[in-house]
């Protein structure tokens, strides 16, 4: 909507946005690869709202996590087009991307260390059994448990 109430009236920030809507309606292969990847990209101005209304859950955790592990790929992607507005892309999207991935980097290691991922794929979203000695305990009840039935 601030496009619309705001327009640009800069030429020189026209020409750029149309350069950059060239470099992608131009290159399939870019276009393509863009498209692959952001397809069920997370929402994740959504879910960082629920965080902070302290109503997130380890499932929010997971999709923000699957998002940040994309953006390596949107970098990847976008540092192999070498078509004319090769610079324009970086200055635009590329340099702020790579930051992103150096910025989620913990979070990144923190949800590695602390949820059960193996586990995720069978839309379970636990804490890893070996987090910690009460964690682990409880675990090897269950699991001791599971073999009595």
């Amino acid at each position: 909507s601030q496009w619309l109430k705001q327009p640009l009236l800069d030429l020189a920030l026209i020409r750029e946005r149309h350069n950059i809507v060239e470099s992608f309606s131009s290159d399939d292969e870019l276009r393509t690869n863009l498209i692959e990847i952001i397809r069920r990209f997370p929402d994740m101005s959504r879910i960082a709202l629920k965080f902070r209304r302290k109503k997130g859950k380890l499932q929010d955790c997971i999709s923000m996590y699957n998002g940040v592990l994309k953006i390596p790929k949107l970098v990847s992607a976008l540092s192999e087009y070498a078509g004319e507005h090769q610079g324009l892309l970086a200055s635009y999207f590329t340099e702020d991307l790579q930051d992103l991935v150096s910025d989620f980097q913990k979070f990144q290691e923190l949800i590695e260390k602390t949820i059960d991922l193996a586990e995720v794929d069978s839309h379970q979203y636990l804490i890893r059994p070996d987090f910690n000695a009460d964690m682990q305990a409880a675990r090897d009840n269950m699991d001791s448990l599971q073999m009595q039935l």
